[in-house]
């Protein structure tokens, strides 16, 4: 292997497992604040695709290779669609990170009663009297976070939807957490993964050199 192929053996890994990293390392300190923080599902979303997208598109340059480019096309029609409308689903939802189930529901409880409403939960979902709104909480607690899912969230809905939304993120801004156990997990996880790229780059670093120095004597 020579000097360029070691260059792109780590510039791969590097465009792979860099965000991926990157995103734990942000994960872990968001987890490891002293209060939840809540973003729109959509923003979330997103960064997901941000950073898993590198990921997915690993055996793209394999496939035009290999003449497969309509693959490629074909993949890229289907998804792209998919994308959109599952983008757009999301609209009004929200992610609570740095919270539990059980502390989401009290503190949804709460906001509910403090805007004068009054909520009905069965199984995970609330429904809301009179704002005619429903909510739907998920929870995924490996990485400590629960989503909420807004049904009834038409244009008619919008003004209360934003009040809760205030009510509840003002009700998030009081609580006072201990460290999480799961974000210094994610946060040393998200630095486990930094370390193979830089590996990497220090074990090639004459090759890295030697390609840099040609690039700017060009």
């Amino acid at each position: 292997m020579d000097a360029s192929d070691q260059v792109i053996v780590v510039l791969k890994v590097l465009l792979h497992v860099g965000p991926v990293a990157v995103y734990f390392v942000a994960l872990g300190l968001v987890n490891s604040q002293a209060t939840p923080t809540i973003v729109s599902a959509r923003s979330d979303f997103l960064a997901l695709t941000v950073v898993f997208c590198p990921l997915l598109l690993w055996p793209v340059p394999a496939l035009v290779h290999a003449g497969m480019l309509w693959a490629v096309v074909a993949g890229i029609a289907l998804i792209a669609p998919l994308f959109v409308a599952f983008l757009y689903g999301l609209n009004g939802d929200w992610v609570v990170y740095n919270i539990s189930d059980h502390r989401a529901r009290r503190l949804l409880d709460r906001a509910v009663r403090e805007l004068g409403w009054q909520g009905q939960w069965n199984g995970d979902e609330m429904r809301v009297d009179p704002s005619g709104l429903a909510v739907r909480l998920s929870t995924l607690p490996l990485l400590r976070n629960v989503t909420m899912h807004i049904a009834g969230g038409g244009a008619a809905h919008a003004g209360a939807i934003a009040s809760l939304r205030e009510r509840f993120s003002a009700l998030l801004a009081t609580q006072q957490l201990l460290p999480s156990p799961a974000g210094s997990c994610l946060l040393m996880l998200g630095i486990g993964l930094l370390m193979l790229p830089l590996w990497m780059m220090s074990r090639h670093s004459e090759a890295i050199a030697g390609v840099v120095t040609r690039w700017l004597v060009m």
